[in-house]
């Protein structure tokens, strides 16, 4: 699927393979997949945090890039899933933290295994109270690159009544108008 949507990228049959695997899990447009995998593949970072961790697909492609991948989620292991599979030795490079990433607790246990790391991805809830914290709380360990998903597409996404609005939209609009 990817080779033939995208034959111009640079990627391996490998490399293809895997994200053929987390293009068909992930809750990701395969052209973002292509996109920051290549980016990330350009970087070579040795450590990269992911808040935000749904069902790991998009860890484990991370990490078949010879990363150690450290990524934050309130909902199980997700991790586990990647075991069974027979690339299962590139997820031994994942660390799996099962808790709020807005909890200073939390927080404090990802500043624990690394000062900093070479990419910050901040995908976890996408209301603004939750991704204004995360950003806060993470994007200052980037030494490399701050990603943040889900920026397009969801611009009107504004409840006057509830007060509720979609982060990554709303901060990147806020981000580029600052500029």
């Amino acid at each position: 699927m990817i080779p033939e949507i995208f034959p111009s990228v640079d990627i391996t049959e490998d490399e293809a393979k895997i994200l053929n695997a987390v293009a068909s899990t992930a809750l990701q447009r395969p052209s973002e997949l292509v996109w920051i995998y290549t980016k990330l593949k350009s970087l070579k970072p040795k450590t990269l945090l992911e808040i935000g961790t749904g069902c790991g697909a998009t860890a484990f492609a991370w990490a078949s890039l010879g990363c150690e991948v450290v990524t934050v989620d309130r909902v199980g292991n997700p991790i586990q899933w990647w075991e069974f599979r027979p690339e299962r030795e590139k997820s031994k490079r994942i660390s799996f933290i099962l808790g709020d990433s807005n909890s200073s607790d939390i927080a404090n246990q990802v500043k624990s295994l690394h000062e900093s790391y070479d990419v910050v991805l901040i995908d976890g809830g996408h209301d603004w109270k939750t991704g204004a914290r995360d950003y806060k709380n993470y994007a200052p360990l980037a030494t490399k690159l701050i990603g943040i998903h889900d920026i397009g597409g969801f611009e009107n996404r504004w409840d006057r009544k509830t007060g509720w609005s979609w982060f990554p939209a709303g901060f990147w609009w806020y981000a580029k108008k600052s500029e």
